[in-house]
């Protein structure tokens, strides 16, 4: 259901096709997807995600990673090198110390973003999903996971899902950038595979 209301607020958010997202389009769903995990928080005076939209721009980079399929791109927003403007007055607040790079895969003809790397959530499983028709038939979403950890060297694909099928929330690749950094050595930390 997020999905369909994510989606139909970008439609009218967005005066561009989906099939033609720009970078501020990208930079506005990072925005979008930011502010519902409360990363980046603003005034309390705001009545709509629309002012906030309307009064930040961001700059986000495109990873080197193939273009899926002419339909999928994965985009990456990183602290003190990517800028966000303001547009106006609004008050914004980053929430970020663990780490620095947050990183969506978008479906460039939909709109639709899957939280990759930094975020509260994640999405990784999902866009398997989506991935997987993409991929030769009768391929399945271990097929689809091969295949991107094969052409992923900017992420670790193969840590995200094994700490995502494991659980293990505490593993630096699927912990949220908002989470506190550690003040004393963790001994009972989880390792990652």
């Amino acid at each position: 259901m997020k999905r369909i209301v994510l989606f139909l607020f970008l439609i009218s958010a967005s005066n561009s096709s989906f099939s033609q997202l720009n970078s501020t389009s990208i930079g506005k769903i990072f925005i979008l997807r930011l502010s519902q995990d409360k990363i980046l928080e603003y005034d309390n005076n705001v009545v709509n995600i629309f002012k906030v939209l309307d009064s930040l721009e961001m700059d986000v980079d495109t990873l080197k990673m193939y273009d899926l399929f002419n339909t999928f791109k994965f985009f990456k927003f990183e602290l003190g090198k990517n800028k966000i403007r303001q547009i106006g007055k609004l008050n914004i607040s980053f929430n970020s110390s663990f780490c620095k790079n947050y990183i969506l895969a978008v479906n460039t003809k939909s709109g639709e973003s899957f939280r990759i790397q930094g975020f509260k959530g994640n999405d990784l499983l999902f866009f398997l999903r989506e991935l997987q028709p993409f991929l030769p038939s009768k391929s399945t979403s271990q097929d689809a996971l091969n295949f991107l950890i094969s052409i992923s060297s900017e992420i670790n694909i193969k840590c995200i899902y094994n700490a995502t099928i494991s659980m293990n929330f505490e593993c630096p690749c699927i912990k949220p950038c908002s989470d506190g950094i550690p003040s004393h050595n963790n001994k009972g930390k989880k390792i990652c595979k």
